[in-house]
């Protein structure tokens, strides 16, 4: 076989050398060094380092990007897979791999401008009118015996605040069931906030758990906040984890981070209640032992004096009347203090409902809330007897209205 010897002329490149040119034709190309691209997220990591590596796509082609660490720590989200997102930046080459790719400065949610600008008009609006003052809004309650929560019936919130609630506190949770998102679930969330402020709700709960920005809008349409401005009942925000606030936190007198936060802010902790009056009375008890022990030492002090005195008998015999008295008052002081601590922990417990389940009742509830008479289910309801020791789930299969019981009430 022949072997053919090749002989490079000088206008053969090196790889390195075409890398270059093709970096630097990139580089000079006005459109290429300022871009706004638009795609769906796709292969997105965040490395240890703090930098962002991700594919943008559409239908026909995919485009590499990085985003390094000094740029992101800027933005308010971190994309997920399927994000559609408009990012900002240049495209270059990346020399190591010879591949060009998209170096972003700046990224935002497709779409989210136009939206972001009305949230920023209603706000002013709002805020113009008054909506967010610090002077309109409402102390919570120190002991509720009735919490309203207006969110999704399925969601985890109701069930975290459920949870919070009965470990805390004996409140009961009466739960107004509302869509959190999509079209026409601000509106629902309002009458929802309009129909437990009618109820015996002390203190309402709002909101649902975590989401995007798309999922959270409701929270920021102008029926929410003004619904919860108007609400006579205090009102606790917890409108998920984003970064953002909500109107709908900016019109509430709290607002929390999590349902579960907003659970902790509405109802206190009966255990802490209990050590608050345990210290009480260990500071009346410390205060009267000392006033006895104060009332002693000048008592044995005159009836040292009186032992030396021309009529020692006649005031030997009134210090006695003296000290009965004296240990009668305080005896009667003690008494009284134990008995104003009693009385603050029967007050406790009788609010609570395990009291009345113990003896053998139990508490109807449908999804409505606590089922007070037979027209407030209909057949085939489902509902939950709630007993001391657990809960029973049943259906409606037959009504039986008592007219005489009716007539006699």
């Amino acid at each position: 076989m022949e072997t053919r010897l090749t002989e490079f002329s000088d206008d053969v490149l090196s790889v390195s050398e075409v890398t270059d040119r093709v970096s630097r034709l990139l580089d000079d190309d006005r459109v290429l060094s300022d871009a706004r691209v638009r795609g769906e997220v796709s292969d997105f990591s965040h490395a240890s380092s703090g930098h962002m590596y991700f594919t943008l796509k559409d239908d026909e082609t995919a485009l590499s990007c990085v985003m390094f660490r000094s740029a992101n720590g800027k933005l308010g989200f971190e994309p997920d897979e399927g994000d559609d997102v408009v990012a900002e930046g240049g495209v270059s080459v990346y020399e190591a791999r010879g591949e060009y790719q998209l170096y972003v400065r700046d990224m935002e949610r497709a779409g989210r401008g136009e939206r972001y600008e009305e949230y920023l008009r209603l706000r002013s609006q709002l805020e113009d009118e008054g909506l967010f003052d610090n002077d309109r809004k409402k102390t919570l309650p120190d002991y509720p015996t009735t919490v309203g929560v207006a969110t999704s019936a399925s969601g985890a919130a109701v069930h975290d605040v459920h949870d919070v609630v009965s470990r805390r506190f004996p409140a009961r949770v009466l739960l107004a069931p509302t869509r959190v998102q999509g079209d026409g679930s601000a509106e629902e969330i309002a009458d929802a906030v309009e129909r437990l402020d009618s109820t015996d709700a002390d203190v309402l709960v709002v909101g649902r758990g975590g989401g995007s920005v798309d999922d959270l809008w409701a929270f920021n349409e102008e029926a929410v906040p003004r619904a919860i401005a108007d609400c006579e009942t205090p009102v606790v925000s917890a409108v998920g984890h984003e970064v953002d606030v909500t109107l709908a936190d900016l019109s509430a007198d709290e607002r929390a981070a999590t349902p579960s936060e907003a659970a902790e802010l509405v109802v206190p902790d009966d255990d802490e209640i209990r050590q608050r009056l345990d210290g009480i009375e260990r500071r009346i008890r410390g205060s009267v032992e000392r006033a006895v022990e104060s009332r002693r030492r000048t008592v044995e002090s005159h009836e040292e004096f009186l032992r030396r005195a021309p009529v020692v008998d006649e005031y030997a015999q009134r210090i006695d009347e003296l000290d009965e008295a004296l240990r009668t008052g305080v005896k009667e002081t003690v008494e009284d203090a134990r008995a104003r601590v009693d009385e603050q922990t029967r007050l406790l417990e009788s609010v609570s409902p395990l009291k009345v389940l113990s003896r053998g009742y139990s508490v109807v509830e449908s999804e409505d809330g606590v089922v007070e008479t037979v027209e407030d289910v209909s057949e085939g309801d489902s509902l939950v007897l709630r007993l001391a020791d657990g809960d029973i789930e049943t259906r409606v299969e037959e009504l039986r209205p008592d007219t005489d019981r009716t007539d006699r009430g």
